[in-house]
């Protein structure tokens, strides 16, 4: 099956820790085995932060802009970077932290008492200020296999925490795994999109999560390329006339009659652009614009995912422009 190409970004992890660690003001518990050994062994001894916690220090009270000396409520221990400076992207900052997920930590996939901590970088593309642009967040070489706990579903973590979230893209699993953005929203904190790449290692998953505040930079759907509308594998391109697109509208809107409004006091918009792979399986939806209801765009973006839909004897991509209204 041809599919759309989509953009993850990764970088070299590297291993040279600074014995300093940020200071910790948030709530965090003591290592649930002191017997575990960690990988890097500078976070040996050093306590807990649950995945809520993590995303509620990136999000920062009132909005707070991040910036290369940011130095977020988590006990990390910082490295130097280890991407070239003319890299792109680049890591600014990087640092070591334990973290679990409902109690849940990484393991070696052959020793479940080596325990993998997290990398929190600060990223950015630019070349010539070390201003971040997002931050990712992933296990420190982790193998992927189903038992080591580095990919897991965070909602139920921010739901607990009182985060709340709408599915703004939706990425169906190609050679990587899939890609989900989700707009985060929480009282007294700024707006932040996690976007969370799956790849596909030794028959495992593992995830790699991003925050940015910017819905430009999440690394979820189409990737443009040299001008064109979309980067695509394989010379494929994308078919949008009303003539070919009608059939797929009629599904579209079909999956959108059974979304009924919640909390929308006033009527609520949201445009998703939707792509569907020549063989009928669904490919991408995404929702962009800043002025849409998130929590419409979710549900709809939920539906579209759902739904079937008809193959194009084309061969080419169906993209189609679908706008759900409720009041």
């Amino acid at each position: 099956m041809r599919v759309i190409r989509f953009c993850l970004w990764s970088a070299f992890i590297g291993m040279s820790l600074s014995a300093e660690a940020t200071s910790l003001e948030h709530t965090v518990r003591q290592p649930m085995n002191l017997t575990t050994s960690v990988v890097p062994a500078s976070l040996n001894g050093q306590p807990h932060t649950e995945f809520a916690e993590v995303v509620t220090a990136i999000m920062e009270e009132n909005g707070s802009p991040w910036s290369r000396d940011w130095q977020p409520h988590l006990p990390l221990i910082w490295q130097a970077p280890t991407t070239p400076s003319d890299a792109q992207p680049r890591e600014i900052r990087t640092g070591y932290f334990r973290m679990d997920i409902a109690g849940k930590t990484a393991t070696l996939r052959d020793d479940i008492h080596q325990e993998l901590g997290w990398q929190l970088a600060l990223m950015t593309d630019s070349t010539t200020t070390d201003v971040p642009g997002w931050i990712r967040l992933r296990a420190d070489g982790c193998y992927g296999d189903a038992d080591t706990n580095c990919a897991f579903d965070p909602l139920p973590s921010l739901d607990r925490k009182g985060i709340r979230h709408h599915l703004i893209c939706a990425a169906a699993p190609d050679y990587d795994g899939g890609t989900l953005s989700y707009l985060l929203q929480s009282d007294h904190h700024a707006d932040v999109l996690m976007t969370i790449s799956s790849d596909i290692v030794n028959n495992g998953i593992s995830h790699t999560l991003t925050f940015s505040r910017r819905r430009m930079d999440m690394p979820c759907g189409p990737s443009a390329e040299e001008g064109s509308e979309l980067s695509l594998d394989d010379g494929d391109d994308i078919e949008s006339s009303n003539h070919a697109t009608k059939p797929y509208a009629v599904v579209a809107k079909r999956a959108f009659q059974n979304i009924t409004p919640q909390r929308m006091p006033a009527t609520q918009r949201c445009q998703i652009d939707l792509y569907v792979d020549h063989d009928g399986s669904f490919a991408t939806a995404l929702a962009q614009r800043e002025d849409d209801n998130a929590e419409l765009c979710g549900r709809g973006i939920d539906a579209l995912r759902a739904a079937r839909y008809p193959t194009n004897p084309s061969g080419k991509i169906i993209h189609l422009k679908t706008v759900i209204t409720r009041q």
